[in-house]
């Protein structure tokens, strides 16, 4: 085994482990308006010292108060980046997908990755209409979920992907696909309007999956990652080859049993921790869009879901 196999090896059960840390924040963040505001971006970005002269619980700290000085600091504007870095995410994404998943064994969910973190590059630069900003914490959070990803779709024996898995794989990442690109123009419409309109910076959107939930783009991005895992768990496997594809981080970590075990936990279940991580983050900020939107518009909605169509 090539020392690039191992480094990816261990690569892909670090970047499943970090997965599983950030998802269990991503929950945390519900209940700490704190790390909430502080993953905030565009228009449901608020700043930290904004939200606490509104908040009751807050209102006894003094502006000498340690605590408010650390509060000043994550305002500091050089701290605050344009929503437009966005584009920077699918790129770097790109860069490091191409690198490691030219020769991947992975092929469907690795051409499909690339085609989506492309598409998105294109989509930031020419679809969006950008305002707005996200802190440096978000950004880097960004940015580390895109450097990670492509080790979740590394792999180092061969395996066989049913016909049917294929099927549904691909066709649900097309789909969904085309339907984040509908709703990011949609998006991208409404803002170019809001320039032309003085006095109203942000429109109820409508249209398609904009009828039944606030944030479309991000059940549709949910779909993509939910196809990727179908992809990536192959239910036929090349009799010669690992049965469950985690035999390279078992040999990588032979010299430490427990870590060895480990891995073989985890590394099968690799792109469902994916999938979580990337649904339950999606799900925190639908949240705040929905609420944000509620607040901001009296006549909005009111059978408008935030994520999924008819239930919440």
């Amino acid at each position: 085994m090539s020392t690039n196999d191992r480094i990816a090896a261990c690569g892909t059960c670090a970047a499943t482990v970090i997965y599983m840390i950030l998802g269990i924040t991503a929950i945390i963040s519900i209940f700490s308006p704190f790390l909430t505001k502080l993953a905030s971006h565009g228009k449901t970005r608020v700043l930290l010292l904004e939200a606490r002269d509104q908040d009751d619980d807050h209102a006894n700290i003094s502006s000498s108060s340690m605590v408010f000085m650390v509060w000043k600091f994550l305002d500091h504007p050089l701290l605050q980046i344009p929503k437009m870095r966005f584009a920077s995410f699918y790129s770097i994404g790109l860069v490091c997908s191409a690198y490691m998943l030219w020769d991947s064994c992975e092929k469907w969910a690795s051409t499909l990755l690339c085609i989506h973190l492309a598409r998105r590059y294109v989509e930031c630069r020419c679809v969006h209409k950008w305002h707005g900003t996200m802190h440096l914490a978000g950004y880097a959070l960004g940015l580390l979920h895109y450097f990670l990803l492509p080790f979740m779709f590394k792999s180092n024996s061969y395996r066989r992907l049913s016909w049917p898995g294929c099927i549904v794989g691909v066709s649900l990442n097309v789909y969904a696909q085309y339907n984040q690109y509908l709703h990011h123009s949609i998006l991208g419409n409404y803002r170019s309007l809001s320039h032309r309109e003085k006095g109203q910076r942000y429109f109820i959107p409508f249209g398609h999956w904009f009828e039944y939930v606030s944030c479309p783009h991000y059940l549709a991005e949910i779909l993509i990652y939910a196809s990727f895992a179908i992809l990536l768990h192959p239910s036929v496997h090349d009799d010669d080859n690992d049965a469950d594809g985690v035999g390279v981080v078992v040999v990588v970590c032979d010299a430490n049993r427990w870590s060895a075990e480990i891995s073989s936990l985890i590394l099968p279940w690799r792109h469902v921790v994916l999938l979580l991580w990337v649904a339950i983050n999606l799900a925190v900020s639908a949240r705040s869009s929905h609420g944000w939107y509620q607040n901001q518009f009296k006549a909005y909605p009111k059978n408008r879901c935030a994520l999924i169509p008819f239930l919440w």
